[in-house]
């Protein structure tokens, strides 16, 4: 709005693209300086103000920070500040959602109540469901002194060396705890085993004067070299002359003679409530007997996919007992210790297991003869469980990860390779490795089983003849 001094005349001007009215009837009068033209800036935004007259021959007296150039800047600067703050919270929900993930899938939620509040305890969970494992592999900062140590025997070749059983004397009496550790602990080795970065501490069990002796599988699984240490304190390299997972079962060889084997009775004739004792080499504290009862027979235990059947026992069974004997009150061993009970939650004490003498003597003795247990059925594949957050991040169905296949297997022949997953054997839903082994581990070698496996978003069936384990390495 612009008023004539003296007149009061006042003009309006419309906004950009309307045509200004009255601005040809202005005479030089009402505005002295000739050759002036009229204009408004762009960035002004009431529609009635005050207008200023500018030079067109003049360069605009507008401030530069307030030019159109400037926008593209501020535009630029605006977009990038925004990409920021995506990417930031972008990355913040990916850190949220992955704890999340870990704690749902590493601990358990403990609601409880108390003075009116409620009150929530993570509780770790337990790398394995089965609350029952072999005894643990102790880790040792430097092997055992091997100083004259004899060495590996070659060329180990049966002598007709079985596991012979006895049953108890009639007539005769039971031995003191001191006569039982005499009587037992000459046929008593320890077993050190050296592994790739560490090493696994168990014992033995001599069963022929030839050298001969027996453990667990988990104690020399895997192992680099195997040392042997008598009662005397001898040490001997041993030879492994075969083992099977399934029952837990090794047979080892040293270089020696004239050794001490052990008595080994009939575990159909043990009862519930029976005294017995327990002799190993506990955290590698040398031979140390415990004793206690019989808790219960034919306890079926399931582990890694394998259930067997054991003595259970309330004698004290600790890290390096694996291996050892369990033994009656006549000095006779009626099986051998393997297992104990755990628990993440709680202190659990007074539950080992023993496999029965009578299971480990067939065992034994195929191994003797032939250096495995043929029959023992697999599929031919190395398998591992799929993580959940693996599935989530790859959106991959509930199974079980083939990473391997044995070229000799039908499953190679088949097309089964790496990479597949296994979602189901005979219409039987796996999720684990463990579900897996178990259903398999219910037939034998020459059966045939029907595998649905998932590749590449697509899920198809194939037939596949199980394998010999023992032929497959």
């Amino acid at each position: 709005m612009l008023e004539d001094g003296n007149n009061k005349k006042k003009f309006r001007f419309k906004r950009t693209g309307e045509k200004i009215e009255k601005l040809s009837d202005m005479s030089s009068e009402q505005f002295p300086e000739e050759g002036r033209s009229f204009g408004y800036s762009a960035y002004t935004s009431p529609v009635e103000r005050e207008y200023q007259p500018f030079s067109p021959q003049t360069p605009s007296a507008l401030n530069r920070s307030h030019t159109r150039d400037d926008e593209p800047r501020k535009k630029k600067k605006l977009g990038l500040a925004r990409f920021i703050a995506m990417a930031l919270t972008s990355l913040a929900l990916i850190v949220v959602s992955s704890f999340i993930t870990y704690l749902f899938t590493h601990y358990d939620f403990q609601f409880s109540s108390g003075d009116g509040n409620i009150k929530i305890s993570l509780i770790p969970r337990p790398e394995d469901p089965v609350p029952t494992a072999p005894l643990p592999i102790v880790q040792t900062p430097s092997p055992t002194p091997t100083s004259g140590v004899s060495g590996v025997p070659s060329g180990v070749s049966w002598d007709g060396t079985v596991l012979s059983t006895n049953t108890p004397p009639e007539a005769g009496e039971m031995l003191s705890l001191q006569d039982i550790y005499k009587k037992c602990a000459p046929s008593i080795v320890s077993v050190y085993s050296e592994l790739q970065g560490g090493s696994s501490l168990g014992t033995g069990i001599i069963i022929s004067r030839s050298g001969y002796l027996i453990t667990n599988h988990h104690v020399i699984k895997d192992s680099i070299a195997v040392t042997i240490t008598l009662e005397s304190g001898d040490q001997y390299f041993a030879a492994v002359v075969g083992g099977d997972e399934q029952s837990d079962l090794a047979v080892l060889k040293i270089d020696a003679t004239g050794l001490t084997p052990a008595e080994f009775g009939d575990s159909q004739l043990v009862q519930i409530g029976d005294s017995v004792v327990a002799i190993g080499n506990p955290v590698n504290q040398s031979l140390t007997m415990t004793n206690g009862i019989i808790s219960a027979i034919n306890r079926n235990i399931s582990y890694n996919g394998y259930t067997m059947t054991l003595l259970q026992t309330n004698a004290a069974i600790n890290e390096g007992n694996s291996g050892g004997p369990l033994i009656n009150m006549y000095g006779q061993i009626i099986g051998i210790t393997n297992m104990k009970m755990v628990s993440y939650y709680s202190t659990i004490e007074g539950i080992g297991f023993a496999i029965p003498t009578n299971t480990a003597k067939p065992i034994v003795d195929e191994i003797l003869e032939n250096g495995y247990v043929a029959g023992r059925p697999s599929l031919g594949v190395l398998q591992s469980d799929i993580t959940i957050s693996a599935s989530i991040y790859y959106g991959l169905p509930k199974g079980v990860y083939v990473s391997g296949v044995y070229t000799v297997s039908d499953a190679y022949e088949k097309g089964i390779q790496r990479g597949d997953i296994i979602c189901a054997v005979n219409d039987l839903t796996v999720k684990s490795s463990e579900e897996l082994s178990e259903i398999i581990n219910s037939f034998v070698a020459g059966d045939t089983v029907t595998l649905k496996i998932y590749r590449n978003g697509n899920y198809f069936v194939v037939d596949v003849v199980l394998a010999d384990k023992a032929k497959l390495s």
